[in-house]
């Protein structure tokens, strides 16, 4: 899966973790985008945290390519 944020105001940065718990991309990161393999078939959580220092205005693309 690929993720990446884009913005036309202000930053947030992208936190990803599984249904059972396992974290993909914590908020230490501070990144905007993420790329991994989602390791088992469960229910993923996508979190965007924007800053405190404003607004926010942001456009989200999500690739999940098919298995092989």
């Amino acid at each position: 899966m690929s993720l990446n944020l884009t913005f036309t105001e202000g930053q947030a940065i992208l936190v990803v973790w599984g249904e059972d718990g396992d974290v993909l991309l914590s908020d230490h990161a501070e990144t905007s985008t993420f790329q991994g393999v989602l390791r088992t078939t469960q229910d993923y959580y996508i979190l965007v945290k924007g800053r405190p220092d404003g607004n926010t205005s942001y456009t989200m693309t999500i690739t999940i390519p098919p298995l092989p």
